[in-house]
């Protein structure tokens, strides 16, 4: 072979190839979309375990065996089983006489 043949088939392999040149900007473009991926998971990652946590401590909490629930009763609606009054009753709790019965 002559080189007057082989060097059209160097130009065809030659061409096919990327630029050598490196682009500053984009590489550091890529950079900065990685890093405020990685933040933003990070951040959604460690809400959401919050988030589990705290279920999960409700759910614990309100788990716990409280013992047999006991069903409400009616108060009476009149005082028909107290005996009468006898005068004022006084609410004092100092220990003197009620201003009332002085």
């Amino acid at each position: 072979m002559r080189d007057d043949d082989i060097k059209p088939l160097l130009d065809l392999v030659t061409s096919e190839q990327p630029p050598l040149g490196i682009d500053i900007g984009g590489i550091a473009e890529r950079g900065r979309r990685i890093r405020r991926r990685r933040t933003t998971l990070a951040a959604v990652g460690s809400s959401a375990a919050v988030c589990g946590a705290i279920v999960l401590t409700v759910f614990a909490l309100g788990a716990r065996d409280r013992g047999p629930v006991e069903p409400a009763t009616r108060l009476p609606t009149s005082p028909a089983t107290t005996s009468p009054s006898t005068g004022p009753t006084c609410f004092l709790t100092a220990g003197g006489p009620c201003p009332q019965t002085r």
